[in-house]
């Protein structure tokens, strides 16, 4: 299932590498605080998961750069989802 989803950063000047682009790491930061909060818009908050006793596992990470992000630019996490992979979820999204 593919779910649209949005949720905007802008980028803070503590945020930024030392040629005043995004930070790697942070970047990573925001796709999980993203998909952080659009499992939240579906139904699963984290009490959800507490109760449950389960938690996001990150077994894969691959990140495309296409431009450069600088100060103040705004990015949006879109397009969530993918299909179910044994008892996993593939979550593929984009930051623009």
């Amino acid at each position: 299932m593919v779910r649209d989803f949005a949720y905007r950063f802008r980028v803070r000047h503590d945020e930024l590498d030392s040629f005043a682009h995004l930070n790697n790491a942070v970047c990573v930061k925001y796709m999980q605080e993203a998909a952080i909060q659009a499992s939240t818009d579906a139904g699963y908050s984290l009490q959800w998961y507490e109760e449950r006793a389960v938690a996001w596992v990150v077994r894969r990470l691959e990140i495309r750069y296409y431009l450069q992000v600088r100060y103040g630019d705004e990015l949006a996490r879109c397009r969530l989802g993918g299909p179910p992979v044994g008892d996993s979820l593939l979550l593929a999204g984009s930051l623009r």
